[in-house]
Protein backbone atom coordinates (compact mmCIF):
# COMPACT_ATOMS: atom_id res chain seq x y z
CA UNK A 1 0.00 0.00 0.00
CA UNK A 2 1.38 3.37 -1.03
CA UNK A 3 2.52 5.66 1.80
CA UNK A 4 0.22 8.41 0.52
CA UNK A 5 -2.89 6.38 1.26
CA UNK A 6 -2.36 5.95 5.01
CA UNK A 7 -5.43 6.75 7.06
CA UNK A 8 -6.19 8.48 10.33
CA UNK A 9 -9.29 6.97 11.93
CA UNK A 10 -11.07 9.40 14.24
CA UNK A 11 -13.55 8.28 16.88
CA UNK A 12 -15.43 11.17 18.53
CA UNK A 13 -16.93 10.00 21.82
CA UNK A 14 -18.95 11.09 24.82
CA UNK A 15 -19.85 8.85 27.79
CA UNK A 16 -19.98 5.58 25.86
CA UNK A 17 -17.01 3.72 27.27
CA UNK A 18 -18.63 0.27 27.01
CA UNK A 19 -19.67 0.68 23.39
CA UNK A 20 -16.41 2.41 22.52
CA UNK A 21 -14.49 -0.81 23.24
CA UNK A 22 -16.46 -2.65 20.56
CA UNK A 23 -15.88 0.13 18.05
CA UNK A 24 -12.13 0.27 18.71
CA UNK A 25 -11.82 -3.50 18.47
CA UNK A 26 -13.52 -3.42 15.06
CA UNK A 27 -11.03 -0.77 13.93
CA UNK A 28 -8.07 -2.79 15.18
CA UNK A 29 -9.38 -5.86 13.32
CA UNK A 30 -9.11 -4.20 9.89
CA UNK A 31 -7.40 -6.22 7.17
CA UNK A 32 -5.82 -2.91 6.13
CA UNK A 33 -4.94 -1.25 9.46
CA UNK A 34 -5.33 2.52 9.81
CA UNK A 35 -2.09 4.44 10.17
CA UNK A 36 -3.38 5.82 13.47
CA UNK A 37 -6.54 5.87 15.56
CA UNK A 38 -7.51 9.04 17.43
CA UNK A 39 -10.18 9.01 20.14
CA UNK A 40 -11.53 12.54 20.56
CA UNK A 41 -13.24 12.68 23.95
CA UNK A 42 -15.84 15.43 24.28
CA UNK A 43 -15.53 15.80 28.04
CA UNK A 44 -16.78 12.35 29.09
CA UNK A 45 -17.54 11.84 32.77
CA UNK A 46 -17.57 8.01 32.68
CA UNK A 47 -14.63 5.61 32.34
CA UNK A 48 -13.67 6.64 28.81
CA UNK A 49 -10.10 7.71 29.66
CA UNK A 50 -9.38 4.48 31.54
CA UNK A 51 -11.02 2.40 28.82
CA UNK A 52 -8.87 3.90 26.09
CA UNK A 53 -5.75 3.57 28.22
CA UNK A 54 -6.17 -0.21 28.17
CA UNK A 55 -5.33 -0.16 24.45
CA UNK A 56 -1.93 1.38 25.13
CA UNK A 57 -0.05 2.99 22.25
CA UNK A 58 -2.50 1.63 19.68
CA UNK A 59 -4.73 4.66 20.31
CA UNK A 60 -4.02 8.40 20.42
CA UNK A 61 -6.30 10.07 22.92
CA UNK A 62 -7.21 13.64 23.69
CA UNK A 63 -9.92 15.09 25.85
CA UNK A 64 -11.45 18.54 25.93
CA UNK A 65 -14.34 20.21 27.66
CA UNK A 66 -17.79 19.32 26.38
CA UNK A 67 -18.12 21.51 23.29
CA UNK A 68 -19.88 19.19 20.87
CA UNK A 69 -18.99 16.54 18.32
CA UNK A 70 -18.27 19.00 15.51
CA UNK A 71 -15.67 20.88 17.55
CA UNK A 72 -13.89 17.64 18.49
CA UNK A 73 -13.87 16.50 14.86
CA UNK A 74 -12.34 19.79 13.75
CA UNK A 75 -9.60 19.48 16.36
CA UNK A 76 -8.92 15.82 15.54
CA UNK A 77 -8.68 16.46 11.79
CA UNK A 78 -6.12 19.19 12.48
CA UNK A 79 -4.10 16.66 14.52
CA UNK A 80 -4.30 13.89 11.91
CA UNK A 81 -0.92 12.72 10.60
CA UNK A 82 -2.20 11.05 7.45
CA UNK A 83 -3.83 12.22 4.21
CA UNK A 84 -7.02 10.15 4.49
CA UNK A 85 -9.61 10.64 7.23
CA UNK A 86 -12.03 7.97 8.42
CA UNK A 87 -14.54 9.16 11.04
CA UNK A 88 -16.13 6.29 12.95
CA UNK A 89 -18.91 6.90 15.47
CA UNK A 90 -18.29 5.52 18.94
CA UNK A 91 -21.19 3.05 18.88
CA UNK A 92 -20.90 1.60 15.37
CA UNK A 93 -18.96 -1.40 14.08
CA UNK A 94 -16.81 -1.34 10.96
CA UNK A 95 -16.51 -4.59 9.03
CA UNK A 96 -13.02 -6.15 8.62
CA UNK A 97 -12.52 -5.18 4.96
CA UNK A 98 -14.06 -1.71 5.29
CA UNK A 99 -10.89 0.36 5.11
CA UNK A 100 -9.43 -1.83 2.36
CA UNK A 101 -12.60 -1.41 0.30
CA UNK A 102 -12.79 2.36 0.75
CA UNK A 103 -9.05 2.83 0.19
CA UNK A 104 -9.12 0.87 -3.07
CA UNK A 105 -11.88 3.15 -4.34
CA UNK A 106 -10.18 6.42 -3.45
CA UNK A 107 -6.77 5.20 -4.61
CA UNK A 108 -8.17 4.35 -8.06
CA UNK A 109 -8.95 7.97 -8.90
CA UNK A 110 -6.90 10.93 -7.61
CA UNK A 111 -9.67 13.36 -8.63
CA UNK A 112 -12.30 12.10 -6.19
CA UNK A 113 -12.61 13.70 -2.77
CA UNK A 114 -14.11 10.75 -0.95
CA UNK A 115 -15.26 7.16 -1.28
CA UNK A 116 -18.21 5.52 0.42
CA UNK A 117 -19.93 2.21 1.05
CA UNK A 118 -23.19 0.74 2.24
CA UNK A 119 -24.31 -0.04 5.78
CA UNK A 120 -26.84 -2.10 7.68
CA UNK A 121 -28.49 -1.24 10.97
CA UNK A 122 -28.30 -3.50 13.99
CA UNK A 123 -29.43 -4.03 17.53
CA UNK A 124 -27.68 -6.20 20.08
CA UNK A 125 -29.44 -8.64 22.36
CA UNK A 126 -28.45 -7.58 25.90
CA UNK A 127 -28.53 -11.19 27.14
CA UNK A 128 -27.03 -13.26 24.33
CA UNK A 129 -24.98 -10.54 22.64
CA UNK A 130 -26.38 -11.64 19.28
CA UNK A 131 -26.59 -8.99 16.58
CA UNK A 132 -29.87 -8.48 14.78
CA UNK A 133 -28.99 -6.92 11.43
CA UNK A 134 -31.47 -5.35 9.05
CA UNK A 135 -31.72 -3.01 6.08
CA UNK A 136 -30.15 0.43 6.34
CA UNK A 137 -33.27 2.30 5.27
CA UNK A 138 -32.97 4.97 2.58
CA UNK A 139 -30.11 4.06 0.26
CA UNK A 140 -29.30 5.21 -3.27
CA UNK A 141 -27.27 3.35 -5.87
CA UNK A 142 -26.15 6.34 -7.93
CA UNK A 143 -23.17 7.45 -9.96
CA UNK A 144 -20.98 10.37 -8.96
CA UNK A 145 -22.95 12.75 -11.21
CA UNK A 146 -26.16 12.07 -9.24
CA UNK A 147 -24.66 11.80 -5.77
CA UNK A 148 -25.21 15.43 -4.77
CA UNK A 149 -28.85 15.40 -5.86
CA UNK A 150 -29.50 12.10 -4.08
CA UNK A 151 -27.88 13.52 -0.94
CA UNK A 152 -30.00 16.66 -1.11
CA UNK A 153 -33.07 14.45 -1.27
CA UNK A 154 -32.01 12.48 1.79
CA UNK A 155 -28.97 11.67 3.91
CA UNK A 156 -27.81 8.13 3.15
CA UNK A 157 -23.99 8.07 3.48
CA UNK A 158 -22.65 8.23 7.02
CA UNK A 159 -19.22 8.86 8.57
CA UNK A 160 -18.15 5.23 9.18
CA UNK A 161 -18.94 4.46 5.55
CA UNK A 162 -16.79 7.30 4.16
CA UNK A 163 -13.09 7.79 3.54
CA UNK A 164 -12.27 11.46 2.90
CA UNK A 165 -9.09 13.16 1.78
CA UNK A 166 -7.84 15.50 4.50
CA UNK A 167 -7.21 18.05 1.75
CA UNK A 168 -10.94 17.92 0.90
CA UNK A 169 -11.89 18.75 4.49
CA UNK A 170 -9.37 21.58 4.45
CA UNK A 171 -10.78 22.99 1.22
CA UNK A 172 -14.47 23.02 2.22
CA UNK A 173 -13.80 24.22 5.77
CA UNK A 174 -14.56 22.91 9.27
CA UNK A 175 -17.65 21.12 10.53
CA UNK A 176 -20.43 23.49 11.56
CA UNK A 177 -20.78 23.79 15.33
CA UNK A 178 -24.32 25.18 15.08
CA UNK A 179 -26.01 21.94 13.93
CA UNK A 180 -25.44 19.37 16.70
CA UNK A 181 -27.66 16.73 15.05
CA UNK A 182 -26.91 17.51 11.40
CA UNK A 183 -23.26 18.54 11.21
CA UNK A 184 -22.47 15.37 9.22
CA UNK A 185 -25.24 16.04 6.68
CA UNK A 186 -24.17 19.64 6.19
CA UNK A 187 -20.55 18.60 5.69
CA UNK A 188 -21.48 15.89 3.19
CA UNK A 189 -23.38 18.42 1.07
CA UNK A 190 -20.33 20.70 1.01
CA UNK A 191 -18.05 17.82 0.05
CA UNK A 192 -20.43 16.62 -2.67
CA UNK A 193 -20.65 20.11 -4.13
CA UNK A 194 -16.87 20.42 -4.28
CA UNK A 195 -15.70 16.93 -5.33
CA UNK A 196 -16.65 13.88 -7.36
CA UNK A 197 -16.84 10.66 -5.38
CA UNK A 198 -16.86 6.89 -5.81
CA UNK A 199 -19.20 4.46 -4.08
CA UNK A 200 -19.76 0.76 -3.67
CA UNK A 201 -22.72 -1.45 -2.80
CA UNK A 202 -20.46 -3.50 -0.55
CA UNK A 203 -21.29 -3.40 3.16
CA UNK A 204 -18.63 -1.57 5.14
CA UNK A 205 -20.17 -0.88 8.55
CA UNK A 206 -23.02 -1.64 10.93
CA UNK A 207 -24.96 1.26 12.43
CA UNK A 208 -26.16 0.64 15.97
CA UNK A 209 -29.78 1.49 16.78
CA UNK A 210 -30.63 2.54 20.32
CA UNK A 211 -33.77 2.23 22.39
CA UNK A 212 -34.89 4.77 24.93
CA UNK A 213 -33.84 8.38 25.39
CA UNK A 214 -30.84 9.97 23.71
CA UNK A 215 -29.56 13.43 22.90
CA UNK A 216 -29.50 15.02 26.31
CA UNK A 217 -32.16 12.72 27.74
CA UNK A 218 -34.83 13.76 25.25
CA UNK A 219 -37.54 11.31 24.27
CA UNK A 220 -37.65 10.00 20.70
CA UNK A 221 -40.50 12.33 19.70
CA UNK A 222 -38.53 15.34 20.92
CA UNK A 223 -35.43 14.19 19.03
CA UNK A 224 -37.47 14.08 15.84
CA UNK A 225 -38.68 17.64 16.45
CA UNK A 226 -35.06 18.76 16.85
CA UNK A 227 -33.96 16.95 13.71
CA UNK A 228 -36.79 18.53 11.71
CA UNK A 229 -35.99 22.02 12.99
CA UNK A 230 -32.27 21.60 12.28
CA UNK A 231 -32.88 20.21 8.83
CA UNK A 232 -35.18 23.09 7.96
CA UNK A 233 -32.51 25.56 9.07
CA UNK A 234 -29.87 23.64 7.13
CA UNK A 235 -31.83 23.60 3.89
CA UNK A 236 -32.75 27.25 4.07
CA UNK A 237 -29.00 27.83 3.93
CA UNK A 238 -28.41 25.12 1.32
CA UNK A 239 -30.97 26.72 -0.98
CA UNK A 240 -29.57 30.22 -0.47
CA UNK A 241 -25.92 29.21 -0.89
CA UNK A 242 -26.22 26.86 -3.85
CA UNK A 243 -27.20 27.19 -7.48
CA UNK A 244 -29.88 25.50 -9.57
CA UNK A 245 -27.23 23.24 -11.12
CA UNK A 246 -27.08 21.38 -7.81
CA UNK A 247 -30.42 19.88 -8.82
CA UNK A 248 -29.35 18.86 -12.32
CA UNK A 249 -27.17 15.72 -12.45
CA UNK A 250 -23.94 16.26 -14.34
CA UNK A 251 -24.61 19.96 -15.02
CA UNK A 252 -22.16 22.60 -13.78
CA UNK A 253 -23.45 25.93 -15.04
CA UNK A 254 -24.36 29.21 -13.41
CA UNK A 255 -28.08 29.93 -13.15
CA UNK A 256 -28.08 32.39 -16.03
CA UNK A 257 -26.40 29.85 -18.34
CA UNK A 258 -29.18 27.27 -17.98
CA UNK A 259 -31.61 26.64 -20.81
CA UNK A 260 -35.33 27.04 -20.16
CA UNK A 261 -35.71 23.26 -20.02
CA UNK A 262 -32.89 22.93 -17.51
CA UNK A 263 -34.18 25.81 -15.42
CA UNK A 264 -37.67 24.35 -15.13
CA UNK A 265 -36.36 20.90 -14.20
CA UNK A 266 -34.04 22.37 -11.59
CA UNK A 267 -36.80 24.50 -10.04
CA UNK A 268 -39.21 21.57 -9.88
CA UNK A 269 -36.55 19.32 -8.38
CA UNK A 270 -35.46 21.91 -5.83
CA UNK A 271 -39.09 22.51 -4.91
CA UNK A 272 -39.56 18.80 -4.31
CA UNK A 273 -36.47 18.71 -2.09
CA UNK A 274 -37.72 21.69 -0.09
CA UNK A 275 -41.04 19.90 0.38
CA UNK A 276 -39.24 16.81 1.70
CA UNK A 277 -37.55 19.08 4.24
CA UNK A 278 -40.92 20.61 5.22
CA UNK A 279 -40.05 24.04 3.83
CA UNK A 280 -43.36 24.32 2.06
CA UNK A 281 -43.33 28.04 1.28
CA UNK A 282 -39.97 27.63 -0.46
CA UNK A 283 -41.22 24.52 -2.24
CA UNK A 284 -44.22 26.29 -3.72
CA UNK A 285 -42.15 29.34 -4.59
CA UNK A 286 -39.99 27.06 -6.74
CA UNK A 287 -42.97 25.27 -8.27
CA UNK A 288 -44.55 28.62 -9.17
CA UNK A 289 -41.27 29.84 -10.67
CA UNK A 290 -41.05 26.65 -12.73
CA UNK A 291 -44.51 27.34 -14.12
CA UNK A 292 -43.41 30.81 -15.19
CA UNK A 293 -40.33 29.80 -17.17
CA UNK A 294 -40.70 31.80 -20.37
CA UNK A 295 -42.29 29.98 -23.27
CA UNK A 296 -42.19 26.53 -21.67
CA UNK A 297 -45.53 24.82 -21.11
CA UNK A 298 -44.52 21.42 -22.46
CA UNK A 299 -45.28 18.11 -20.76
CA UNK A 300 -43.26 17.27 -17.68
CA UNK A 301 -40.16 15.18 -18.30
CA UNK A 302 -39.50 11.81 -16.70
CA UNK A 303 -37.00 13.41 -14.29
CA UNK A 304 -39.43 16.16 -13.33
CA UNK A 305 -42.19 13.65 -12.59
CA UNK A 306 -39.81 11.46 -10.58
CA UNK A 307 -38.77 14.45 -8.45
CA UNK A 308 -42.37 15.49 -7.84
CA UNK A 309 -43.45 11.99 -6.82
CA UNK A 310 -40.93 12.14 -3.96
CA UNK A 311 -42.17 15.48 -2.60
CA UNK A 312 -44.39 14.11 0.18
CA UNK A 313 -42.07 11.28 1.19
CA UNK A 314 -40.07 12.90 3.96
CA UNK A 315 -38.14 10.53 6.24
CA UNK A 316 -40.08 12.18 9.07
CA UNK A 317 -43.46 11.50 7.50
CA UNK A 318 -45.84 14.07 6.05
CA UNK A 319 -48.72 14.35 8.51
CA UNK A 320 -48.96 18.07 7.77
CA UNK A 321 -50.40 17.20 4.37
CA UNK A 322 -53.75 16.42 6.02
CA UNK A 323 -53.27 18.61 9.10
CA UNK A 324 -52.40 21.86 7.31
CA UNK A 325 -54.99 22.89 4.67
CA UNK A 326 -52.73 25.61 3.27
CA UNK A 327 -50.49 22.98 1.63
CA UNK A 328 -53.39 21.56 -0.38
CA UNK A 329 -54.53 25.07 -1.28
CA UNK A 330 -51.08 25.90 -2.64
CA UNK A 331 -51.08 22.73 -4.76
CA UNK A 332 -54.47 23.62 -6.24
CA UNK A 333 -53.34 27.22 -6.82
CA UNK A 334 -50.58 25.97 -9.14
CA UNK A 335 -53.28 25.34 -11.75
CA UNK A 336 -53.57 29.10 -12.26
CA UNK A 337 -50.11 29.05 -13.86
CA UNK A 338 -51.17 27.07 -16.92
CA UNK A 339 -50.42 23.59 -18.15
CA UNK A 340 -47.21 23.20 -16.18
CA UNK A 341 -49.01 23.98 -12.91
CA UNK A 342 -51.84 21.61 -13.75
CA UNK A 343 -49.34 18.85 -14.58
CA UNK A 344 -47.47 19.41 -11.30
CA UNK A 345 -50.75 19.14 -9.34
CA UNK A 346 -51.74 15.98 -11.23
CA UNK A 347 -48.36 14.34 -10.59
CA UNK A 348 -48.61 15.16 -6.89
CA UNK A 349 -52.10 13.63 -6.94
CA UNK A 350 -50.73 10.34 -8.25
CA UNK A 351 -48.11 10.24 -5.52
CA UNK A 352 -50.92 10.16 -2.96
CA UNK A 353 -52.02 6.70 -4.12
CA UNK A 354 -49.33 5.21 -1.86
CA UNK A 355 -50.73 7.08 1.15
CA UNK A 356 -54.26 5.96 0.29
CA UNK A 357 -53.27 2.31 -0.05
CA UNK A 358 -51.17 2.38 3.12
CA UNK A 359 -53.93 3.99 5.19
CA UNK A 360 -56.43 1.43 3.88
CA UNK A 361 -54.07 -1.47 4.62
CA UNK A 362 -53.49 -0.25 8.17
CA UNK A 363 -57.19 0.34 8.79
CA UNK A 364 -56.90 4.12 9.08
CA UNK A 365 -60.09 4.80 7.14
CA UNK A 366 -60.37 8.45 8.16
CA UNK A 367 -56.89 9.17 6.78
CA UNK A 368 -57.69 7.17 3.67
CA UNK A 369 -60.70 9.37 2.98
CA UNK A 370 -58.68 12.55 3.57
CA UNK A 371 -55.91 11.46 1.20
CA UNK A 372 -58.48 10.43 -1.41
CA UNK A 373 -60.15 13.84 -1.24
CA UNK A 374 -56.78 15.55 -1.58
CA UNK A 375 -55.86 13.40 -4.57
CA UNK A 376 -59.10 14.28 -6.32
CA UNK A 377 -58.64 17.97 -5.56
CA UNK A 378 -55.13 17.92 -7.02
CA UNK A 379 -56.06 15.84 -10.07
CA UNK A 380 -59.04 18.02 -10.95
CA UNK A 381 -57.40 21.36 -10.19
CA UNK A 382 -58.22 23.96 -12.82
CA UNK A 383 -58.12 27.76 -12.74
CA UNK A 384 -61.45 29.35 -11.89
CA UNK A 385 -63.12 31.14 -14.76
CA UNK A 386 -63.95 34.81 -14.27
CA UNK A 387 -67.76 35.09 -14.36
CA UNK A 388 -67.45 38.48 -16.03
CA UNK A 389 -66.07 36.83 -19.16
CA UNK A 390 -68.96 34.38 -19.56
Amino acid sequence: MAAGTLTTAIVPTYNRSALLVETLNSLLAQTLPPGEIIVADDGSTDQTRETVAQFGEKIRYFRGENSGKADKLNKAIALARHPLIWIVDDDDLVLPDALKTLTDLIEADPKIGFSYGRYERFTKDPVTGELNRYDGGYWQDVGSDRFLLATLQDFFVHHPGMLVRKSAFELVGPFSTTLPRSEDYEMLIRLARAFPCSGTQKLVFLQRQHDGDRYGGLQASKRVDIWIAEQKSLFESVRADGGLSDYLPGVHLSDHELSDTQRRQALITRGAVMGRKKLWNLAFADFAAACKVAGLQSKLSTDEKAALRATFFSKFGCSELIDDPTIASQVVALSTFGNTGISIAQTLARSLLWFIKTAMKEGHLSDMRKYTILALRFALARPKRDSRTR
